[in-house]
């Protein structure tokens, strides 16, 4: 894939499927993409960018999902409950909006015992977060590419900035990304195709 131009073959819409070793979510449901948006050029941009940062091989899959966040008077928008280690080889996390939200900060740490991944062989190994490696609540337009064998990630809750007294229901965030992964389980036969 890498350089060259960029074929998307889009898959029937499934469930993304995740081993409990990784995170207590084993089915994950997401909205399907459509297809206007899946011929946007920025977000063929976006796949083409990641595929050439990982060197994504022809006749990979590639998973993207999008995904909102929201949190409403007394109740916090948690974007990643378990801390995750979702069983990928490489993410991206593409923030796109934060809407009267604070919160979100995205914390990479490494394994506690170097040049030891969290996960070999499909099997849990060191899954003991060590010492941080960055912290940042991520803006619009930031991107995070991140080798998720080496590092363990966790975004912390959002809570709401300000709230509309005496009209509760109007009260609103929420913050949006567009997760990108390769995952190991996933890989296909077929050449030139992606989602």
């Amino acid at each position: 894939m890498g350089k060259g131009s960029l074929f998307i073959n889009p898959l029937p819409q499934a469930s993304l499927p995740q081993r409990c070793v990784y995170n207590r979510f084993t089915m994950r449901q997401y909205a399907p993409l459509e297809p206007e948006f899946i011929r946007r050029s920025d977000f063929q941009r976006l796949l083409r960018d990641y595929a050439s940062y990982f060197d994504v091989p022809n006749g990979a899959v590639l998973l993207a999902q999008m995904q909102r966040i929201d949190c409403l008077p007394g109740r916090l928008g948690h974007p990643a409950i378990e801390g995750a280690l979702e069983g990928d080889d490489n993410i991206g996390l593409l923030c796109t909006s934060r809407v009267n939200v604070s919160g979100a900060e995205t914390v990479l740490r490494r394994p506690v015992l170097a040049n030891v991944p969290f996960v070999k062989a499909g099997r849990e190994q060191n899954r003991e977060p060590g010492p941080v490696v960055f912290s940042q609540s991520l803006k619009p337009g930031e991107l995070l590419l991140l080798n998720e064998r080496a590092l363990f990630h966790y975004t912390s809750p959002i809570t709401l900035t300000s709230e509309v007294y005496g009209r509760p229901s109007l009260s609103r965030g929420y913050r949006d990304v567009i997760m990108l992964s390769t995952p190991a389980h996933a890989q296909r036969d077929d050449d030139d195709s992606m989602l």
